[in-house]
């Protein structure tokens, strides 16, 4: 027993020497530290807290402080986490926010819903919610709700989160007219049975040294009943990435935000397509988003949203960050089949009839 509390006494003067080696500062944000008198610090796991002592664990084993070493106590995370009362909203807000402080965001989210969770929930958890999806990409639609509720229901002031919320709501109210307006042309071309652009003719197939080969052909079909004029394209294998069918048209794409047209993928794989214009004097190239046509799917309606900053081109460095320059003057339309080394065909229909 002399010989075991020799050594511990022989650690704890080490500690007050010599101590761990030390942080940049005393928190980090998972595991625990133990700030000591002499301002060394000791990482590690927190299992108890007195008024004697502090207990804290690490790989060699457990490490017993008299409170008189002790400065400070920082608990990471994990600590904070085991010690919250989840029905605290007040508590598990306060969490969050340190969390995403310290840019531990999916943490601070998941603390956010479970405080959204309460019924005394509040407009932290509402704006922080908002925000913690407002910045990731393609989350603004499931932020708005959340920003609406700050709003409208607990009368959030902030001028710049209201201002973010309008451009938002802006943004997609004019989606939706847009897609309504398209919806309605639709069904108007439907019941008059107007051909689209598919029937046109001047579909042709890119350079083989640029894309992979292609072939097109107008065909008509029947489908239930009536007589419909669509494109049958066959593509096939020449070590390229991709195969293009492109022509030639001249229209103001301010006048389509939305380009939607038909595939029929009868195939057993998934192709993905995506569209190209070229623009402007200088025809500068201009390619969207992927879209996935599933397979054996019937006649699948893909859709581009022209206005939006998700294309990609030389000046956006081929990053799908930009929008398409001289909208207003497209001078070519190209459609896209990423088959790299496959080969296949498929029907297009319903394409606009562009001006």
């Amino acid at each position: 027993m002399l010989l075991k509390r020799l050594f511990k006494i022989g650690v704890l003067c080490w500690l007050l020497c010599f101590g761990y080696s030390t942080l940049q500062a005393a928190e980090t944000t998972d595991s625990d530290v133990v700030v000591l008198s002499n301002g060394h610090q000791i990482i590690g796991k927190i299992s108890d807290v007195s008024p004697e002592q502090v207990t804290i664990v690490q790989a060699h084993g457990s490490v017993k402080l008299p409170r008189m070493l002790v400065q400070t106590v920082h608990l990471g995370f994990s600590s904070r986490l085991e010690r919250l009362d989840r029905t605290d909203y007040a508590a598990i807000m306060n969490l969050a926010m340190w969390a995403k402080d310290r840019g531990m965001f999916d943490q601070a989210y998941e603390l956010a819903v479970l405080a959204w969770s309460l019924p005394e929930r509040g407009p932290e958890a509402a704006l922080m919610l908002a925000q913690l999806l407002d910045a990731q990409t393609g989350k603004q639609r499931d932020a708005l709700p959340y920003y609406k509720a700050w709003r409208d229901q607990f009368g959030g002031e902030d001028k710049a989160v209201r201002d973010r919320i309008e451009l938002l709501e802006k943004h997609f109210n004019d989606y939706e007219n847009a897609l309504q307006a398209y919806h309605q042309e639709i069904a108007k071309a439907q019941s008059d049975h107007l051909e689209g652009l598919e029937s046109k003719g001047g579909w042709l197939g890119d350079n083989p040294q640029h894309a992979n080969p292609i072939n097109v052909t107008v065909q008509t079909i029947e489908d239930g009943g009536i007589k419909n004029t669509v494109l049958s394209v066959g593509y096939g294998d020449g070590g390229k990435d991709k195969a293009t069918l492109r022509r030639r048209v001249t229209f103001d794409g301010r006048k389509h935000p939305i380009m939607v047209f038909e595939v029929l993928n009868s195939s057993d794989q998934t192709l993905p397509i995506s569209i190209a214009v070229k623009s402007g004097p200088d025809y500068a190239y201009h390619e969207s988003p992927v879209q996935n046509v599933p397979p054996n799917s019937g006649w699948y309606p893909v859709s581009f949203a022209m206005v939006e900053a998700n294309w990609k081109s030389k000046a956006s460095n081929w990053a799908n960050n930009t929008t398409i320059k001289n909208l207003q003057n497209i001078r070519e339309l190209q459609i896209l089949f990423h088959n790299k080394s496959r080969s296949g065909s498929i029907f297009i229909d319903d394409i606009p009839l562009l001006r």
